[in-house]
C-alpha cells in the first residue's frame, strides 16, 4: 500500500532523492514484514499482487446484459467480454463466441426475445482461444474465419471450437438476409488473423481487441505489432459511423475509438522520448527516468480511464519491450 501511494502522488524529480525514499520505503515494509510475518519472499509477493490487480480488472464490468444498438443489431455482454448479434432475415449472424458460458448465456436471450430464429452465421474475428470456444451452443449453420486460422490451430486444443465451413482473407463485403456486412482485414495488427466489421446501413463498428472505451488493455494485450495495430485503428476512425463497439468493457462512439489511438500514440511517444534520452530500461538506474517520462504524463492525462490502477504498469513495460525490440 505504501509503495503504491508513493508511485502514483511523487512529484520529487530528483533520482537520488527518489531512490533513497524507495529503498527507505522497501527497507520499512521489510522490515514490518519481518516481525510481523517471518522470513517474505518479495518476488512472491510482487507475482501475488499482480495476479490479485489482473482478477480485479477483468471483474470491473461484473454481470451480463443484452443491449439493442440499432433495431437490427445487438450486443451482448457477460463481465469483461462483448459480442455483437446482427439480426437478419435470415436469422441472426454472431460474431464470436467466446466461451460456453458466454455463448449460453447468449443463446438464452436470444430464446427468450426472439424465439425460433435461427443462427445463420458465426464469425470468429481471431484465431485468440478466448474469442473462439462453445459455439456449438448456437448450433450455426455457417462458420466463418480467417484462412490463417488453422495455422494457429493446429498447435492449439480445439476441441471447444467449431470448425469453420467457409474461410476468407482479404476484404470481403457479405450480404446477409438484407444486412451488408463488411469484413475488413486488419492486416498484421493484433495477429495476421483478424477482421473487424462494418455495417454502414447500421453505423457500427465492431472491432475485436482493437482498442477500449478510456479504459486500459490488460497485461499481455494489445498482442500486437504498434505500427499494424495503430494503422488498423486509423483504418476504422477514418470510416463513417456512429457506434463503436469494442469486444470488451464499455461501448462508445466514434471519437471514443478516436481517443483510443491518442492514447496508444503518447504512451509510446513518451517511451520513445525516454529511450532516445536515457537508453534501454536494460541500463541500470535507468527505470527512474521512465517514471518521470512516462507514468507521470500517463496518470495525469489517462489516470480516470477504467483499468488505470490495475494495468498501467503492464502498459509502460508492454511499451519498453515494443521500443526496444521494435514491434
Amino acid at each position: 500500500m505504501f509503495i503504491k501511494k508513493f508511485q502514483i502522488g511523487t512529484n520529487v524529480s530528483n533520482v537520488g532523492r527518489r531512490s533513497i525514499l524507495f529503498a527507505a520505503l522497501i527497507s520499512a515494509t521489510l522490515a514490518f514484514a519481518t516481525v510481523h510475518c517471518g522470513f517474505v519472499d518479495f518476488s512472491d509477493i510482487a507475482a501475488k499482487r499482480f495476479l490479485g490487480n489482473a482478477n480485479q480488472y477483468f471483474t470491473l464490468r461484473p454481470g451480463q446484459s443484452f443491449t439493442e444498438l440499432t433495431p437490427k443489431v445487438f450486443t451482448y455482454q457477460d463481465g469483461f467480454n462483448r459480442n455483437l448479434a446482427i439480426r437478419t432475415r435470415d436469422g441472426f449472424v454472431i460474431i464470436d463466441s467466446f466461451n460456453p458460458e458466454f455463448a449460453r448465456g447468449l443463446v438464452a436471450e436470444l430464446e427468450r426475445r426472439f424465439p425460433g430464429q435461427p443462427v445463420h452465421t458465426l464469425f470468429y474475428s481471431h484465431y485468440h482461444l478466448d474469442h473462439v470456444q462453445g459455439g456449438a451452443a448456437f448450433k450455426p449453420r455457417n462458420v466463418v474465419g480467417h484462412r490463417n486460422l488453422a495455422r494457429y490451430w493446429r498447435f492449439l486444443d480445439t476441441d471447444e471450437i467449431v470448425p469453420t465451413t467457409a474461410t476468407i482473407a482479404g476484404d470481403t463485403t457479405l450480404n446477409i438476409g438484407g444486412v451488408e456486412i463488411r469484413l475488413l482485414d486488419m492486416g498484421l495488427s493484433h495477429t495476421d488473423t483478424l477482421f473487424a466489421f462494418y455495417l454502414p446501413a447500421e453505423r457500427v463498428v465492431f472491432a475485436p481487441d482493437l482498442g477500449f472505451v478510456r479504459a486500459l488493455p490488460p497485461a499481455g494485450m494489445p498482442d500486437m505489432y504498434y505500427f499494424g495495430y495503430v494503422a488498423a485503428l486509423e483504418r476504422l476512425a477514418g470510416l463513417d459511423f456512429d457506434i463503436y463497439v469494442p469486444s470488451h468493457f464499455d461501448t462508445g462512439r466514434r471519437q471514443d475509438l478516436q481517443e483510443y489511438v491518442t492514447f496508444l500514440r503518447d504512451t509510446r511517444q513518451w517511451v520513445q522520448t525516454a529511450y532516445d534520452r536515457h537508453g534501454p530500461i536494460t541500463k541500470p538506474g535507468v527505470p527512474e527516468f521512465y517514471y518521470d517520462a512516462v507514468y507521470v504524463p500517463l496518470k495525469a492525462k489517462y489516470g480516470d480511464w477504467l483499468g488505470f490502477d490495475e494495468m498501467a504498469a503492464t502498459v509502460l513495460v508492454r511499451n519498453l519491450a515494443g521500443t526496444y525490440l521494435g514491434y
